[in-house]
């Protein structure tokens, strides 16, 4: 420290040596405007006014400011370093989680979009699922509701053809009955309730060949039961009216048949075509549960990130307003010690080398007040 107050005293010494002695007055008032020079100017002047040999004192004074100036300044440059080492790494922390941030919310834009165009996409497709399931179905119900309607058809056909048969299976136990030798009379209930039957059985007469000629035959027996030569021929045509309606259900019942196992056949592809549906529109639907669940996701995620990057700008901006008031307020506080540690070495320069211009000067500033 004494070796840097006697290199500053040196240059001052060394500048002042060129001055005259109006110009030295100058520099000391210019530094009795400075509230430090005034305030060693006050101490000098105290001391004089005692007679008192202050020389030593005042240097002393004067070395411990710039020692605790020096030290404060050590002290505030480390501070200083210290923070802007801080801001150096800080900032562009901040400023990479920004893009960070944004780079994020960019991607789940992008994630959302591309997902968007894939719903669009998969909705279409379960759209055109849908219609052909409803079409499988609606297939399968008009299909089913057909068979339904033939077999019922066939159905009613068939206990007629039964109820015909056994008609005819009755009158021919009848007629052989009289065939035998019973009496008419004793079979009239049964052959009027036969000869009935048959004659409402008019569906039989559009079919069959042998119906018509029938009934004619058998409105004869009442009277000629005894006629073994009509009851031949009514038992003939009762078996071959008969013979025709077995044939004829044997042909429906096989057509029946062919028509239930076509149906069945039929109705087989059908279902495994709506079940194959059933399990595309399912998955279509999960498929399109999972896309909008990505996209929410990741709308977010991006909301998420932009909040994200907005409360980091405001970091950002408060760290770069913090350094940059640090930095201000390092360079005055700089400046205010600089300009101190000149006052000091200047009024140090002037007590050792030029006591006389400065007792002179003081005394000056004294008759003045």
């Amino acid at each position: 420290m004494k070796t840097l107050l006697f290199v500053i005293a040196l240059v001052l010494t060394a500048n002042s040596l060129s001055l005259t002695k109006s110009q030295h007055m100058k520099v000391l008032a210019q530094v009795n405007t400075h509230p430090l020079g005034q305030a060693i100017f006050a101490q000098i002047s105290i001391h004089m006014s005692s007679g008192e040999d202050y020389l030593k004192t005042v240097v002393d004074m004067v070395d411990d400011l710039v020692a605790g100036l020096n030290e404060q300044a050590a002290e505030a440059l480390a501070a200083h370093n210290e923070q802007q080492a801080f801001c150096a790494k800080q900032i562009p922390a901040y400023k990479k989680q920004i893009a960070e941030a944004n780079r994020q919310a960019q991607v789940c834009d992008a994630t959302v979009a591309s997902t968007k165009e894939l719903l669009a996409d998969t909705e279409k497709m379960l759209a055109t699922t849908l219609q052909e399931l409803a079409d499988i179905n609606a297939r399968i119900l008009a299909g089913q509701n057909q068979r339904d309607a033939e077999h019922a058809a066939w159905s009613a056909l068939n206990e007629q053809h039964e109820s015909g048969v056994s008609a005819c299976a009755q009158a021919v136990a009848l007629i052989n009955s009289l065939k035998r030798g019973a009496l008419f009379i004793q079979l009239q209930g049964r052959i009027n309730a036969v000869a009935k039957r048959l004659e409402d059985m008019t569906h039989l007469n559009d079919k069959f060949t042998a119906y018509a000629p029938l009934i004619n035959s058998f409105a004869q027996i009442a009277s000629s039961s005894g006629n073994q030569q009509l009851l031949d021929q009514i038992t003939k045509l009762l078996n071959t009216l008969k013979g025709q309606i077995s044939e004829t259900q044997a042909a429906d019942a096989s057509w029946e048949s062919r028509k239930a196992a076509q149906w069945q056949k039929e109705l087989t592809d059908l279902t495994a075509q709506r079940d194959a549906l059933v399990a595309r529109r399912n998955a279509q639907q999960a498929q399109i549960s999972s896309q909008k669940k990505i996209i929410k996701e990741n709308e977010e995620a991006a909301a998420s990130a932009r909040d994200e990057a907005m409360r980091t700008t405001i970091l950002l901006e408060d760290q770069v307003k913090q350094c940059n008031e640090e930095q201000r307020s390092y360079t005055a506080a700089k400046a205010a010690r600089d300009e101190e540690l000149s006052i000091l070495g200047k009024i140090r320069d002037y007590i050792t080398s030029r006591m006389g211009v400065a007792e002179e000067f003081i005394m000056l500033q004294l008759m003045k007040n």
